[in-house]
């Protein structure tokens, strides 16, 4: 080695002997050993985020009746369907009360997996039935419709390939979760995330049904999850330490909003205005002044009901276990 590459190296060696003596051989491991350890790690809590978060894509599903979209739900074993009971409660009642309707239920699975482009075939191509006991047994139409549960089951399990696992313990205030469903009919599911910020018991179920259940009120969980029509029926999933680990807790069925129900009671009376218009003179006429003031009214109500703020409240995973135990069916 020459002079001026000796003075060159030893220049270069220096600050590494330096370091050597200062910080001793071991402390440099640790740092490097730390330094790869935390990046395997942040690329394990990547994957395990996609994970999570691709089975949910899978295992959530937007509802159809007639080819309009009426909701959201989420698989569960053995490929049933998990939904509320007021999205499916047009067809429960015709059907109690023998009047002939459709009664199937059609979903899209997996949409945003495919990357497609829902099509009107896609809305009657996977069928579901509301299982025959919401029906027939009085029990159990009264616990799905004060707890708003229904279960459907699917005809040909076409393109299910994934199904959610219910929690079987209770979640706590502060709890993180993630909800899942359709908002304002979407075409692909949309995730996002909150906390459980409260629980509270819902109105006391009327006495002449309240022999018949094993509640006195509904018991309801509130988050701060996005929250619009289109949601409900959707899954409220409790993150664990994996995605091995997380399970539903809830099912989204609504919010409250500040006077929503004042809001919810006069766009009702418009809308039964508007109906008696129509059926005495098969449509409504813009140009005679009455009809048109009920009109702009209907709409700037309509307008405040979606818009006022709400707080998204969901059923709690208690009545979802006791209405599959009720019912038989494994989760």
């Amino acid at each position: 080695m020459n002079d001026v590459s000796s003075k060159l190296f030893s220049n270069i060696r220096m600050p590494v002997q330096n370091v050597l003596k200062s910080y001793g051989m071991e402390k440099i491991l640790i740092f490097f050993y730390i330094a790869t350890l935390s990046q395997q790690l942040s690329s394990q809590s990547s994957d395990d985020r996609f994970g999570r978060f691709s089975k949910l894509d899978m295992s959530v599903v937007k509802l159809f009746h007639d080819g309009r979209p009426i909701g959201s739900g989420f698989v569960i074993k053995g490929y049933y369907i998990v939904t509320n009971f007021h999205v499916a409660r047009q067809i429960i009642d015709s059907r109690k009360e023998g009047k002939k309707v459709n009664d199937t239920i059609h979903y899209i699975p997996s949409l945003h997996n495919n990357f497609g482009v829902e099509s009107v075939g896609d809305r009657t191509r996977n069928p579901a039935i509301i299982l025959p006991d919401f029906i027939e047994n009085d029990t159990i139409y009264n616990y799905g419709k004060y707890s708003d549960l229904v279960v459907l089951k699917t005809q040909n399990k076409k393109n299910l390939t994934s199904y959610l696992p219910i929690s079987r313990r209770y979640y706590f205030r502060g709890s993180e979760v993630i909800a899942a469903g359709f908002p304002l009919a979407l075409q692909h599911v949309t995730i996002s995330s909150g906390i459980v910020g409260n629980e509270f018991f819902g109105p006391f179920v009327p006495r002449e049904v309240s022999s018949l259940l094993p509640f006195a009120r509904p018991w309801y969980g509130q988050s701060d999850f996005i929250n619009a029509p289109g949601s409900s029926g959707g899954p409220v999933v409790e993150l664990g330490d994996s995605k091995e680990k997380d399970s539903v807790i809830g099912v989204v069925w609504g919010g409250r909003k500040a006077q929503g129900q004042n809001i919810a009671n006069l766009l009702l009376f418009y809308e039964e205005k508007l109906n008696e218009i129509n059926s005495e003179n098969d449509s409504i006429n813009m140009e005679i002044p009455e009809h048109r003031e009920l009109y702009e009214k209907y709409v700037t109500l309509s307008s405040l009901n979606l818009s006022n703020t709400q707080i998204p409240i969901f059923t709690n995973v208690h009545h979802l276990r006791e209405l599959l135990n009720m019912l038989g069916l494994e989760y």
